[in-house]
């Protein structure tokens, strides 16, 4: 069974997004351990999730328009 170049593409795209989704929560994780979530943590771990969801829309509509 052979998986088509487009597909690796788009495997490898949303797999490096979702990877650098999981070191930014490790990252406000560690920078924000001291005192928990609250506060600035809770902002930057909110900003986070909205800069994901943004990247991988873009990315979304990059791939789908590349298939043509």
């Amino acid at each position: 069974m052979e998986i088509e170049q487009d597909t690796l593409v788009e495997i490898g795209i949303s797999a490096l997004g979702v990877g650098l989704f999981i070191v930014g929560v490790v990252v406000i994780g560690l920078l924000y351990a001291d005192g928990g979530l609250a506060g600035q943590g809770a902002q930057a771990l909110i900003g986070l999730m909205v800069l994901f969801i943004l990247v991988m829309t873009f990315a979304g509509y990059w791939l789908s328009g590349r298939e043509e």
